[in-house]
């Protein structure tokens, strides 16, 4: 399952969101896009064996949390065109 986190400041690092996650349990492999707004980068995490429940428990965790002073913004989408699950 993956969830999308945007507002996410622009030093941040892949290295820093997976720390994150793995603090709290979670097997996670993330990629950052830079792309458009350079001051708000957005992650996609995919929690690898996570549940649909526990991937939206997740989200909503994180939803409108502060990191380095920056709302997070979290979802998670009902469609993925990224990378295989398998």
């Amino acid at each position: 399952m993956n969830l999308i986190i945007s507002n996410l400041p622009p030093s941040i690092t892949q290295s820093e969101v997976e720390h994150a996650f793995r603090q709290r349990g979670a097997d996670v492999q993330v990629s950052l896009f830079r792309e458009g707004n350079p001051n708000n980068v957005l992650a996609v995490v995919k929690l690898k064996n996570a549940s649909l429940v526990a991937t939206h428990r997740m989200a909503q965790y994180l939803k409108g949390r502060s990191w380095q002073g920056r709302r997070l913004q979290v979802y998670v989408p009902l469609f993925w065109r990224g990378e295989s699950e398998a």
